[in-house]
């Protein structure tokens, strides 16, 4: 797993790098040194931030929240999927499909991947749950599939991800569905995790 990097860290390369680039600042004879500068900025600044989070193109990410409560150390790793309807939010979504990889995957296909269906209260358990990004995918008839990507933390013992998905509109015209949107509840973070 790889450790999260401090924004601070992130934005230092690359703020340097913006005032390297800027060569009407820089004299004739320093620009074969600000030139390399730079180019050993940007890469220090890339190298940084592929550390961080970075999403997929048109795959969201699941919002975090933290929370106050704390399980004990003995507890395995869970996570838990409340599927909702996004229109009424109220409305729990029982025996919709929820598959889970691990990475970039895709849940469907990938037989790394862990199934299953939610129960009468629109709740789904996966139990020993590896930290890090998962791509989640979200299916019930009449609802819109929704796919999107969640970072669980290392040193949490209970995660609930609530998972709000659109009716799929039957109509002749163009009737988008409420797009579909995702919830990490997780523990807080301690003042010396990044």
């Amino acid at each position: 797993m790889r450790a999260a990097v401090p924004r601070a860290l992130i934005r230092l390369p690359c703020s340097l790098a913006e005032r390297v680039r800027q060569p009407h600042a820089m004299m004739k004879s320093t620009y074969l040194v600000s030139a390399l500068s730079t180019v050993a900025l940007i890469a220090a600044c890339s190298a940084v931030q592929q550390n961080a989070v970075t999403p997929t193109p048109g795959v969201p990410v699941a919002e975090t929240v933290e929370s106050f409560s704390a399980w004990p150390a003995d507890t395995p790793h869970t996570l838990v999927v409340v599927a909702r309807d996004a229109d009424a939010p109220d409305r729990s979504l029982r025996q919709a499909s929820i598959s889970v990889v691990s990475g970039r995957g895709d849940p469907r296909s990938s037989p790394l991947a862990r199934h299953a269906a939610t129960d009468q209260q629109g709740v789904a358990m996966f139990e020993r749950v590896a930290s890090g990004g998962h791509t989640v995918d979200v299916r019930r008839i009449g609802y819109a599939p929704f796919r999107f990507v969640v970072v669980l933390r290392d040193k949490c013992r209970r995660e609930v991800l609530e998972v709000y998905v659109g009716e799929q509109a039957n109509c002749l015209f163009e009737c988008p569905p409420t797009p579909g949107r995702a919830i990490l509840t997780t523990c807080r973070r301690l003042p010396n995790e990044r």
